[in-house]
């Protein structure tokens, strides 16, 4: 079972992150948090009091779930809330209620399922512009898109501007090699006969994409921070994950918080 380095338990006194946890339905999330909080999911709701907790996680569903872990980063106790967003569309236009005040991403997708990975840049897209559209984050004062500045304080436009730690998760390392590096490319919108058919919505990113001038200036940048954040392998059914990766990752969301004031 991986360990957390669970600290001395104190709620008051850690530092309290929020790390997202996004990535399509079936790349092993829920797994993949409950082997890094040390102990097995609690489902249907179930709330466990958070007073006085030590190395355990709680849990409910909101349309997420919910996890809360305690490590050591740096010596400093520290509570990690990861935040596991659902990935079915029946949440697909309230996930935006999640995406405030983040201090890091987790983008994970499954190795053995290459279209997980290339939905990354969806999920990251919706960060980015569900809360805010392009062209109220983006457009620079001098005119034209400023997608490397990362103008604004929002949280897509912090993860874009590489303020906001992001770190890519091949989880099931164990079924296949994880993909080379390389950016993603942006699934797209399944033709109208067959949505009609089958009777399934288009996601609202891609209709954000199709709608906006600014969307795919700012979707060439998202796949571009995929490509570039590192990368950790994983596999949460047998509790394993690089953990100087890991390790790694938490200390950079422990410095972002610090140093970040949000409105």
């Amino acid at each position: 079972m991986y360990d957390p380095e669970a600290g001395d338990g104190s709620v008051a006194e850690a530092i309290c992150l929020k790390v997202l946890v996004l990535g399509d339905a079936s790349v092993g999330k829920t797994t993949l948090v409950s082997m890094l909080a040390g102990t097995e999911c609690i489902s249907n709701g179930v709330v466990r009091d958070l007073s006085g907790l030590k190395d355990g996680m709680a849990q409910w569903t909101v349309g997420c779930s919910i996890s809360v872990l305690a490590a050591r980063v740096d010596g400093k106790d520290v509570m990690v809330e990861l935040w596991d967003v659902g990935g079915s569309r029946h949440y697909a236009h309230i996930r935006s209620t999640f995406y405030d005040g983040i201090d890091g991403v987790l983008l994970v997708y499954d190795v053995a399922n290459l279209k997980s990975y290339h939905s990354l840049s969806g999920w990251l897209f919706e960060l980015c512009c569900r809360s805010d559209p392009p062209s109220s984050l983006y457009w620079s004062d001098k005119g034209g898109v400023d997608v490397e500045g990362g103008l604004g304080t929002s949280p897509g436009g912090l993860v874009l501007a590489g303020r906001c730690p992001a770190l890519v998760v091949a989880n099931k390392c164990d079924l296949s090699s994880p993909l080379p590096r390389k950016e993603p490319v942006p699934p797209s919108a399944p033709p109208l006969l067959d949505r009609l058919l089958s009777g399934e919505a288009v996601e609202p990113w891609m209709q954000l994409l199709h709608d906006c001038p600014e969307g795919p200036q700012v979707m060439k940048r998202v796949c571009e921070v995929i490509g570039e954040a590192p990368q950790m392998q994983a596999n949460g059914r047998s509790a394993y994950l690089e953990n100087s990766v890991w390790r790694r990752f938490l200390k950079q969301a422990v410095d972002f918080h610090q140093c970040r004031a949000w409105p």
